[in-house]
């Protein structure tokens, strides 16, 4: 279930229903998807979709984030980004970086980790955006 708007949007098969959650505000990170069509969007995208700080701290994730890392969004909301690079990707994600804050988005390929240890090969595309004074990451990793 993802509590991105005032909608709830449930498992495929089932309609979204208006959720007793107050309406989103500017004020959380939850806001940033106003419809349930973004909300749809979001649950069911076929690409990991993160939203984390500048320090790499995961603030929401879909679910087939969870399904490509192994992590389930309980863990994954505890974790920083950099605990999903494999080893040996520090430079790349470190070169990624570097272009995201001078360009204000980036597109780079690295290796990411699974929770199980295995390596993958991704896409990373990442965009740097401002919410109420505060540098946020939108990544989506295929």
């Amino acid at each position: 279930m993802v509590h991105l708007s005032n909608y709830r949007v449930f498992e495929m098969g089932n309609s979204p229903k208006k959720s007793n959650l107050p309406p989103p505000s500017a004020d959380t990170y939850h806001g940033l998807l106003e419809n349930v069509h973004d909300a749809i969007i979001f649950q069911y995208a076929n690409d990991a979709i993160l939203l984390h700080t500048l320090e790499g701290e995961i603030l929401e994730v879909n679910p087939k984030t969870s399904g490509q890392f192994g992590y389930n969004d309980a863990e994954l909301l505890k974790m920083n980004v950099s605990g999903l690079y494999a080893p040996g990707q520090a430079e790349v994600a470190a070169r990624g970086w570097a272009t995201l804050l001078e360009n204000r988005f980036a597109n780079f390929e690295m290796e990411l980790m699974h929770k199980n240890g295995s390596r993958f090969p991704a896409e990373v595309s990442a965009v740097l955006f401002t919410l109420r004074g505060r540098e946020m990451v939108h990544a989506i990793v295929r």
